[in-house]
């Protein structure tokens, strides 16, 4: 992605204050700390995203598989946002199952978001996300008649 493309994605990101900056570094420390990481993978040095960034922890597998982790609050509403790269190619549903296990966790709910058209910002075309509500999902039970 050129710079211009970059600058332009990064000016979308609302500007948050001292008081929420703070709290959400705190938020994603102590989310972070109830990951347990597998042996095949490690936390990463943050990396520098180009803009001002809450508390993202960065991990890593051994297999090149990366995962971004960090809280928001969105409409009032705790959220727990983790995305998974790979360098070359789009995570397979496997990398992604995994992912949601080990860094959301069995006993919550995770959804991938597919927005409209005119929402829809790729800043990378090889990166997922999942998104989790902290204070119920959100969501109803689609499971409610037998199917997902």
């Amino acid at each position: 992605m050129d710079r211009k493309t970059f600058d332009y994605y990064t000016s979308l990101v609302p500007e948050i204050s001292e008081e929420e900056w703070v709290k959400w570094n705190l938020m994603t420390e102590m989310l972070a700390r109830q990951v347990i990481l597998p042996p095949s993978w490690s936390e990463s040095p943050p990396f520098d995203l180009g803009h001002p960034c809450h508390g993202i922890k960065c991990f890593r597998r051994n297999d090149g598989l990366n995962v971004l982790f960090s809280y928001f609050d969105m409409d009032g509403k705790p959220w727990l946002h983790v995305s998974m790269s790979r360098h070359k190619r789009i995570p397979s549903y496997e990398d992604m199952l995994a992912v949601k296990n080990i860094f959301v966790g069995n006993d919550r709910q995770a959804i991938q978001v597919f927005p409209r058209t005119e929402k829809h910002l790729n800043i990378n075309e090889y990166v997922l996300h999942l998104w989790c509500g902290l204070e119920g999902d959100g969501l109803p039970d689609f499971g409610r008649y037998g199917v997902i």
